[in-house]
């Protein structure tokens, strides 16, 4: 199983099974046009659509990605470790706070 292999959290490795898997159990999204079985194509659909092209974090486009998610349907964990799978390495964490 999938969630065995990951090294992931719990909840962050059944996110990651959940959009690779061909028919995930639980809550998919509604736009049969994006996706209609496995919701990997949500991922990508959100990367092009969010991240494509930016060159700093934008904390705003975390909320856009997660709010489009759950406006979809999908649970607020699913939403907000597909954001997590999204975000480009360069700025995975975003910029530190200065003092």
């Amino acid at each position: 199983m999938i969630i065995n292999q990951l090294s992931y959290a719990q909840k962050k490795a059944e996110a990651a099974a959940f959009f690779l898997n061909p028919n995930p159990d639980g809550l998919c999204g509604k736009t049969k046009s994006i996706a209609d079985g496995c919701q990997f194509p949500y991922l990508t659909y959100c990367f092009e659509r969010y991240w494509h092209g930016h060159e700093f974090y934008d904390k705003k486009i975390t909320c856009e990605i997660q709010e489009f998610l759950g406006e979809e349907g999908f649970t607020a964990d699913n939403a907000k470790y597909a954001e997590l799978f999204l975000r480009p390495s360069k700025f995975l964490r975003g910029p530190k706070k200065r003092k």
